[in-house]
C-alpha cells in the first residue's frame, strides 16, 4: 500500500473535524432553540397558573356556602310571606269596605222607599 503524505493526512483530519464541529453547532443550536422554546412554554403556563390563581381567589371571594343559602332562602320566604299576608289584608280591607258601602247604600234606598 502507498503511504499517505503528511499533508494529506492532515487535510483528511482537518475535513473530519470541520465536518464533526458542524455537526456539534447545529446540535448546540437545536439544543438552545428547544431551551428558548421550552422557557417560552414555561412563561405561558406560569402566566396561565396565575389567571387560574386569579379566578380562584375571585370565586372563593364571591362562592356562597350552604347556610348563607339558606339563610337568604328563609329570609325570602319570610319576605315572600309577609307580602301576602299584606296583600290579603289589604284585599279584606277593601271587601269590607265595599260591602260597607253597599249595606250603607242598600239602608239610604230602604229610607228613601219607605
Amino acid at each position: 500500500m502507498a503511504e499517505v503524505p503528511p499533508s494529506t493526512e492532515l487535510a483528511l483530519l482537518r475535513g473530519e473535524l470541520m465536518t464533526a464541529l458542524a455537526r456539534i453547532e447545529g446540535d448546540v443550536r437545536l439544543v438552545l432553540q428547544e431551551q428558548q422554546q421550552g422557557a417560552r412554554r414555561v412563561d405561558e403556563l406560569a402566566l396561565d397558573v396565575r389567571r387560574l390563581d386569579e379566578r380562584l381567589d375571585l370565586v372563593e371571594r364571591t362562592t356562597v356556602t350552604r347556610a348563607e343559602m339558606d339563610e337568604r332562602e328563609a329570609r325570602l320566604r319570610a319576605e315572600m310571606g309577609e307580602q301576602a299576608r299584606r296583600r290579603l289584608t289589604v284585599a279584606g280591607l277593601i271587601i269590607a269596605a265595599v260591602a260597607a258601602l253597599l249595606s250603607g247604600g242598600i239602608a239610604v234606598i230602604g229610607i228613601i222607599t219607605s
